[in-house]
């Protein structure tokens, strides 16, 4: 990704298993300019060193630096009936707070945030 000019700005690497079917590892990447990183991935499946590649919509919150901050934001998805189907966060990286990446039902990333932008 480096020497493609793509800048990683969040990882989550995973199993994933479905039945009668072998176990894999999934890679959720999120980094910058997207043309580029999708060039990468697509690099990795033309090698064969990688599977498939799926793109999902994501909802990206910049992180206060306080307890609780995620809890907070998970419960107003859920108090609005909004479904998370996964969730991690970044670390702090260059002076800048980390992010909580939340992967929702697909068409309710722009409901999600309206939840979040109305949070204090």
């Amino acid at each position: 990704a480096d020497a493609a000019g793509v800048d990683i700005a969040a990882l989550c690497v995973s199993h994933h298993h479905n039945a009668g079917q072998s176990a894999r590892g999934v890679v959720r990447l999120i980094g910058t300019p997207v043309d580029r990183l999708e060039g990468v991935c697509e690099s990795l499946i033309e090698t064969g060193k990688a599977g498939p590649m799926a793109e999902f919509e994501v909802l990206v919150v910049g992180m206060q630096d306080r307890p609780g901050a995620f809890r907070d934001i998970a419960a107003a998805l859920a108090t609005a009936g909004i479904n998370v189907e996964y969730a991690y966060q970044t670390p702090q990286r260059n002076g800048h707070s980390g992010y909580s990446v939340f992967r929702v039902k697909d068409g309710m990333v722009g409901r999600a945030v309206e939840v979040v932008r109305d949070l204090p």
